[in-house]
């Protein structure tokens, strides 16, 4: 178990494979719930960055290993984390919403800009964004400590 760990790019590549997992479920939910009123884009622009994100990484860390890409990769990281976080508590918090505000159902002319359609696509998306985070933040956590070790890695192998 110790020379698997030992291994850090092999760990880091391998969480970002763990990490595909959820950003494919997240994308296919997120395209069921994006006709939802004020937030519909947002979740969509949230999948396209975990895609962003995952490949990004993969490349820095198989092709790309420059102290540059490497403290970018770092930066985007924790930003992305920052970001399920978020999406985990905004969805989280919506999830809970009723199909009808003060005896008026959603949808109608009284309050169009709010709605309730799809609350299992609402638990699905904050789910997946939790473990987002938590993938992210252990990967985040692995980056940053074995930062030398991948850079020295690329400068001794020309």
């Amino acid at each position: 178990m110790d020379q698997i760990l030992a291994d850090k790019p092999k760990v880091l590549t391998t969480l970002l494979g763990f990490n595909a997992i959820p950003t494919l479920c997240f994308v296919i939910t997120s395209l069921s719930v994006s006709s939802t009123s004020n937030a519909g884009f947002n979740v969509m622009l949230t999948a396209v960055l975990y895609i962003l994100f995952t490949t990004g990484g993969l490349y820095v860390l198989t092709k790309s290993q420059s102290t540059v890409a490497i403290g970018f990769l770092i930066g985007c990281s924790f930003m992305i984390c920052l970001l399920s976080l978020m999406t985990a508590v905004f969805w989280g918090q919506l999830s809970g919403c009723n199909e009808t505000f003060n005896g008026v159902p959603i949808g109608t002319d009284v309050i169009d800009h709010y709605s309730c359609d799809h609350i299992g696509g609402y638990r699905a998306i904050c789910i997946f964004a939790v473990c987002e985070f938590l993938i992210t933040l252990v990967f985040t956590y692995v980056l940053v400590q074995a930062k030398d070790e991948i850079v020295e890695g690329n400068i001794t192998t020309g």
